[in-house]
């Protein structure tokens, strides 16, 4: 979990430095982040691989969900409040 605090940028140029293999495996709160910044075919494009959501499109989904879940119950205290 270490590699966690690396910033994604490195991360990124570690494991493309590593594997070598030509895909670029994201964590799904990662690659959420990079598509949702329209980044994902920008950081294809400079290391030349695939980038991609581990767990698929499945586990990008329940990422998604379980955030917008938090946010959603974080609205409802917060209202509930004033």
């Amino acid at each position: 979990m270490l590699s966690l605090k690396l910033p994604l940028q490195t991360r990124i140029e570690n494991w493309v430095n590593f594997s070598g293999n030509g895909r670029i495996p994201l964590h799904p709160k990662d690659y959420y982040a990079l598509s949702n910044a329209g980044l994902v075919d920008s950081v294809s494009e400079k290391y030349s691989s695939e980038v991609f959501c581990l767990g698929g499109e499945k586990a990008l989904i329940a990422y998604m969900k379980e955030t917008m879940g938090k946010r959603y119950e974080e609205e409802e205290e917060s209202e509930s409040e004033e």
